[in-house]
């Protein structure tokens, strides 16, 4: 990913802050307004310019006259990327390992038939295979070369009145609309190589799809590696008046290989099918409403042992004046699978969350309760758990602030053996100078808290001085911050104290150099950051000409990411420290022709596309701001404008090359981020594409449960 994704300071949504528009449509209300869009922008059936006294506009920056492109704009990218791994430890000899990718894409707008997206990603790694996993990728040690190949049609017109998607290669299952992850359901989503088929109107939206199962490994471009199995869905959405739908989808897993009760693999199918009604999508208004129960349940046949199972989710939130209350239940028995996803081991529990808005607070507290019922898995029958969570933010005056974010959970089990109890709490006071940029001052406490698997659970207290040295309002396009701190760690039964420091440097020259510093230092035994040492990244990008761009990017201890399928809670993500140095370089080469069939003045005249680029990132303390060591989340979907869409890498990145200028909303597909985490206002925004350039886009998921 070019840098220049990082050539300036996030958007700060901190009171006093600079805040990125919140973009509040749902996924229905999204799709209707994207339709409408379409409709409106649909060309005249002929427009006669045969005597015209303009003689259009000047040449662009390629040397080319928008007003004699012909129309549909064409996009095209080549890339190359290789990159060396390095771990020495104690008293072992240095292991490395190397990667080299090339990605290849093509767009293509048409009129009659869609827009067309042709994607290919090779990758090829050679050196320790011990190695395989560890630094910025995910594990990629079953083979050493991978690809991934996807075509997609977007917006195929079938009617006036309808359209569809279709996606061809390595994509991944889709669920219905109606039955989109709500506020403690989620279907999930499977890689898979295979075929989707999307067909909706403004009240229907019809999915089906079928593909072999596996996952996404390996780098510098992530290859398909095929697991075990097949897995085929069928969903349907009937949208009805006073925003009333129905759903239904059935998903079929069959000749896959599970775990059994004793660590043994073993056939796996399952046949999983969901059902909902519901009415009312968006919540923003006084008197505004939405509720929604699902029913979901399944069949499999494991080991040549059958086994059935359902559950119930009651849903639903509503607005009363400034307060908006979300809560529900949900009883789930043991085993309950939909397709390929292990929806719940047996539980039973409720949730509630109000938020309050006003012009200088945002305040807000949830409560979750929980019970496991299951016997059989993981001795957790009987386990109750009890959460707790409030976040605030105020600004004080036009140029201070302060808030905070407190969590506190409470496990008891029938032995009293495996009790536990942890909590996390920060609070920032925040202050901008005359002369300077944004001062904050903040405090964070921890009590066991399981940050990584790899290390000791956190306990212990930090203070810490951030401190922007530009002013917030400056034109250059440069931005330094520091972070100097003290950090008392309690951890592993002894005290220990330490400084801690950061840096944050970005900065873009006239010359067309880019360069970001994001770097943290902890004591190399610190148990209260997910990194030990110096960590972070050193990135440089030069624009070499219009069409090429040549880089470098230096990654030094950053914390491993990874989803795990065997987690008690099922799609949960674990991190883990690593102590690798990872250098990587690339050289991308990319250009466009054409004009937008828009039906716009600016489409008109040629307007052309810039870029967006931004980064998906875990909010623990919920003030959506990226710090040094909230981690980037990979393998989420980023949507924009809800048709088109990309994967972040494994260090949370995305970017969609090509954009018409403008404003344009972006969006997560709820179903592909991690369990615990879920959508929250950060991760919605409308951005402004600039001509040429470039539109930076943080997004940020929270907690949706302790």
């Amino acid at each position: 990913m070019g840098l220049s994704a990082w050539g300036q300071a996030p958007p700060n949504p901190a009171p006093g802050g600079v805040v990125a528009q919140i973009q509040s449509l749902d996924r229905f209300q999204a799709e209707q307004e994207r339709l409408r869009d379409q409709m409106r922008n649909r060309p005249a059936a002929y427009d006669d310019q045969f005597l015209q006294a303009d003689d259009g506009p000047a040449p662009n920056a390629d040397g080319q006259n928008p007003a004699t492109e012909p129309p549909g704009l064409r996009y095209w990218l080549v890339e190359t990327r290789a990159d060396w791994t390095a771990r020495k430890l104690s008293g072992q000899d240095a292991q490395h390992l190397a990667d080299a990718g090339l990605r290849l894409q093509y767009q293509q707008e048409t009129l009659n038939h869609g827009e067309w997206h042709l994607s290919a990603d090779l990758r090829r790694q050679s050196g320790d295979a011990a190695l395989s996993g560890y630094g910025p990728y995910s594990f990629a040690a079953r083979s050493p070369s991978g690809e991934r190949l996807t075509a997609r049609v977007l917006g195929f017109p079938v009617s006036p009145q309808a359209f569809a998607d279709l996606g061809l290669g390595d994509i991944g299952s889709d669920v219905t609309d109606g039955l989109s992850r709500g506020q403690r359901l989620s279907l999930g989503s499977s890689t898979l190589r295979g075929a989707s088929l999307r067909l909706f109107t403004e009240d229907t939206d019809l999915r089906a799809g079928w593909g072999e199962r596996g996952q996404l490994e390996g780098g510098p471009y992530a290859g398909f590696e095929p697991t075990t199995g097949q897995l085929a869905w069928l969903g349907l959405t009937q949208r009805f008046e006073r925003q009333r739908y129905a759903s239904a989808q059935v998903n079929r897993l069959s000749g896959a290989q599970g775990w059994s009760g004793s660590g043994v693999r073993t056939p796996l199918d399952s046949t999983g099918i969901a059902a909902a009604i519901g009415q009312g999508y968006l919540v923003s208004e006084e008197g505004q409403r939405r509720v929604r129960l699902s029913w979901v349940a399944s069949s499999t046949q494991m080991a040549d042992t059958p086994h059935n199972a359902s559950g119930l989710y009651l849903e639903g939130a509503t607005q009363w004046g400034n307060y908006r209350h979300e809560g529900g239940g949900y009883r789930l028995q043991p085993g309950l699978r939909f397709g390929d996803q292990l929806l719940s081991q047996g539980a039973q529990g409720a949730y509630w969350r109000m938020d309050a808005y006003s012009t200088r607070l945002y305040w807000g507290m949830g409560l979750d309760l929980e019970r496991s019922d299951d016997a059989a898995l993981f001795g957790l029958q009987g386990r109750s758990s009890a959460g707790l969570s409030a976040n605030w933010n105020q600004r004080i005056d036009r140029r201070s602030s302060w808030g905070g974010y407190l969590q506190a959970l409470r496990v008891r089990t029938p032995s009293g053996a495996s009790d536990q109890n942890s909590s996390h709490a920060s609070a920032y006071y925040q202050n901008r100078w005359v002369a300077w940029g944004d001062s904050r001052l903040r405090a964070t406490l921890q009590r066991n808290q399981q940050l990584v698997v790899n290390a000791p659970a956190a306990t212990g207290q930090q203070l810490e001085w951030e401190q922007d040295w530009l002013p917030a309002d400056a034109s250059a396009s440069t931005t330094v911050r520091t972070t100097l701190g003290w950090a008392r760690d309690q951890s592993a039964g002894q005290t220990d104290t330490y400084p801690t420091a950061g840096l944050d440097l970005r900065t873009s020259t006239d010359s067309g150099w880019d360069l970001s510093v994001l770097v943290r230092y902890t004591s190399r035994s610190s148990n209260l950051s997910t990194s030990r040492g110096l960590a972070g990244t050193v990135q440089g990008e030069k624009q070499l000409t219009p069409h090429w761009r040549l880089g470098a990017s230096l990654l030094l201890n950053q914390a491993s990411i990874t989803l795990d399928p065997q987690a008690a809670l099922p799609g949960a993500v674990t991190v883990s420290r690593s102590n690798e140095r990872t250098a990587m370089v690339y050289l991308r080469y990319e250009g466009q022709s054409g004009r937008s069939f828009d039906d716009t003045p600016g489409a008109r005249l040629g307007a052309g596309a810039g870029r967006v680029q931004g980064v998906v990132f875990f909010d623990d303390n919920r003030d959506g701001i990226q710090q040094a060591e909230e981690e980037g989340v990979p393998g989420v979907e980023v949507q924009l404008n809800g048709r088109q869409s990309v994967i972040t890498d494994s260090r949370g990145h995305f970017e969609f090359p090509q954009v018409r200028t403008g404003a344009q909303r972006l969006g997560l597909r709820p179903e592909s981020i991690p369990l615990p985490w879920g959508e929250a206002p950060q991760s919605r925004a409308v951005v402004e594409v600039p001509l040429r350039g470039t539109a930076i886009a943080p997004l940020g998921v929270v907690r949706t449960r302790p």
